[in-house]
């Protein structure tokens, strides 16, 4: 994280951090079906395992992610007040440009075109099509972003389809 953050960091950084919350105690409970496979009875893991994983997961990060921003949105909390007192009879206005302002709608967007890619195309046509679409979006101009996004992408595929056994459309 550079040193720059602002209070939607931090309300979202808040967010995410409830939802992992009620994912963990209510939620997955909830979604989760358990079923006998052969291999759970071994190994102790059952459908709920990595979704916990993922929760626990989750907060932990946004844990993080709100102690580092708290203190730098207070930080920038006082400048800016200072900023706005000196600069009070000046006319000055801080502002962003209308670009990183829509872009939180823009990646929300895609995201969303994402999900009903995978769910009617498959996750392969679905990342092969979205990833690069995000990445422009996030103005990504190195290659290895967009490489380093597929292999992922790959990883992931063969861990749940070969590893997990789990069915990937």
């Amino acid at each position: 994280m550079s040193g720059k953050a602002n209070f939607w960091d931090l309300i979202t950084y808040s967010v995410l951090w409830i939802a992992s919350i009620a994912l963990y105690f209510w939620g997955i409970p909830a979604w989760v079906i358990l079923r006998d496979f052969a291999w759970t009875a071994d190994t102790g893991m059952d459908g709920r395992t990595l979704p916990n994983i993922l929760a626990v997961g989750l907060f932990i990060v946004t844990s993080i992610g709100i102690a580092k921003t708290l203190p730098l949105v207070l930080k920038d909390r006082k400048a800016k007040t200072e900023n706005n007192k000196n600069a009070a009879g000046a006319g000055i206005k801080a502002g962003d440009d209308l670009y990183t302002k829509i872009i939180p709608l823009l990646i929300f967007i895609a995201s969303a075109i994402f999900i009903f890619m995978f769910s009617n195309f498959g996750f392969p046509i679905a990342v092969a099509i979205m990833a690069p679409v995000i990445l422009a979006l996030l103005k990504a101009k190195k290659w290895y972003c967009y490489v380093s996004v597929y292999a992922f992408a790959f990883i992931l595929f063969i861990v749940f389809r070969q590893v997990l056994n789990v069915p990937i459309p």
